[in-house]
């Protein structure tokens, strides 16, 4: 915000009846921003590494959508399954990209309110995760990993 700058504020009661008296205390912080953005495109994407350490970042502004890039070099083996979580406590969801083509989505699949999607890749190539809060008009910080993990028949 700038000193130099107009702000409108609209108050209202909650019917259309609604009067009385009420206290307006504004108040306001400097963002200092995500370091990590801009993100918020599949163009802009940030590499996720499978088994490589989690990416911390935030959903800020409230309506922020973050993406991120996985390269598979490599066939994966036929029991392996490609796992990705956010880890945060807010409510996150999630969906995975082949190109324009949706591969998998999650709302609630990790612990808590957390998306995880576990995924058997098929080809080799860039996939993207898209990580969004549920609530368009929350915010806050998570952090989003990538694993494999195997699965044997009996």
């Amino acid at each position: 915000m700038n000193n130099r700058e107009r702000y409108w504020i609209k108050v209202r009661g909650y019917g259309s009846d609604t009067t009385g008296a009420y206290a307006l205390h504004p108040d306001a912080e400097a963002y200092l921003g995500d370091a990590l953005e801009p993100n918020d495109t599949r163009a802009a994407a940030l590499a996720l590494q499978i088994e490589g350490p989690g990416v911390a970042t935030t959903l800020i502004p409230a309506s922020d959508r973050d993406w991120f890039a996985i390269q598979l070099s490599r066939e994966p083996d036929y029991n392996a399954y490609l796992s990705i979580e956010t880890l945060s406590a807010m409510d996150t969801i999630m969906t995975l990209y082949w190109g324009d083509e949706e591969v998998a989505n999650d709302d609630d699949g990790g612990e808590d309110s957390n998306a995880r999607i576990v995924y058997r890749p098929e080809r080799t190539g860039t996939y993207y995760v898209e990580v969004a809060h549920y609530d368009a008009s929350e915010l806050g910080e998570y952090e989003i990993v990538a694993r494999w993990i195997r699965a044997y028949p009996d």
